[in-house]
């Protein structure tokens, strides 16, 4: 199926330069450096913003779209700049950002980079009101892991396994030289929590966003003890069913190429299985109450997936 691309924003809402991290991570192409099924330097994108996009589509299929966002939340902002009472036409909000415990950063020591490539966007996105907003975690994200034995699994089971795994590996290779013996799967928990949030647990704060901090710009601050006398604005993740999380993401591969497995490699810390039914394309969420999908990705000089 053809899946519009809106162009999103070239950096940060307060006009600050953006940085190339995100390249450093996930390669200059945002896909770890793999060679892409389609020419990016041929595509056309329509002359609407990803901002502009949103607002028209929620307003199209009013309290039926779950926005997923993998980035800065810079467009989110943006599409609030255009219709304020955006919340109020969107069903569902999931964010794959910060940290709240044990992983509070990892751009910087007290914030995730998502959060902290625009902290003034995410403060916005947290105070504007959207009645189902949930916050997905480092500190969930951090207790998954891509295995190797995952990934050689994965390139043998066709075409778009092949893709992930080759774009993984330049991930995988990225967190060994960050000192990591594993390769948290960020995005993936993000989207499975829209899909399929039984397999998850998540509580209910107040939550905000340092802004300009010299050593915490972009902390995700948590308000346990309600001393700014606010309402909570979000849920936070506090546990994730991982061996749910990876039978999905085998079986929604599989189907993409046409094969079925039987047996699967998962990492030993695996204890919990479940069976859900998941429709994930790469890349791109399928949802059956969603009329039309997004995908929010700059490609571009920051490495798509900068902004989202």
């Amino acid at each position: 199926a053809s899946v519009p691309v809106f162009e999103g924003a070239s950096g940060p809402i307060n006009g600050r330069k953006a940085d190339n991290f995100a390249a450093q991570v996930h390669g200059d192409n945002g896909f770890g450096n793999a060679p892409l099924p389609v020419d990016i330097e041929e595509w056309n994108p329509p002359a609407e913003s990803a901002a502009a996009a949103i607002v028209r589509l929620a307003k199209k299929y009013p309290g039926e779209i779950t926005l997923v966002t993998l980035g800065p939340l810079t467009n989110v902002a943006l599409a609030l700049g255009l219709c304020p009472d955006l919340p109020n036409y969107l069903h569902h909000v999931v964010v794959m950002g910060g940290g709240i415990d044990r992983h509070r950063g990892n751009k910087q020591p007290m914030a995730e980079a998502n959060i902290y490539n625009d902290p003034d966007a995410a403060s916005t996105v947290m105070n504007a009101g959207f009645r189902r907003l949930q916050l997905c975690t480092l500190d969930i994200t951090h207790t998954t892991d891509f295995s190797e034995d995952m990934l050689h699994t994965m390139q043998s089971i066709g075409p778009v396994g092949r893709f992930i795994a080759a774009s993984h590996k330049f991930y995988m290779e990225r967190y060994k030289e960050f000192g990591y013996s594993f390769t948290p799967i960020h995005d993936s928990c993000a989207i499975f929590l829209a899909i399929c949030p039984q397999h998850f647990r998540l509580r209910k704060a107040c939550v905000d966003v340092e802004r300009v901090g010299e050593l915490t710009k972009g902390t995700v601050v948590v308000d346990s003890r309600h001393q700014w006398r606010k309402e909570d604005n979000c849920s936070v993740t506090t546990w994730i069913r991982a061996g749910a999380l990876y039978e999905s993401l085998y079986k929604a591969i599989s189907a993409l190429d046409g094969k079925k497995l039987d047996n699967y490699p998962l990492p030993s810390t695996v204890t919990e299985m479940s069976m859900p039914v998941v429709r994930v394309g790469v890349g791109v969420l399928l949802l059956n109450q969603i009329k039309e999908v997004l995908l929010l990705q700059r490609l571009g000089s920051h490495g798509a997936g900068s902004w989202s």
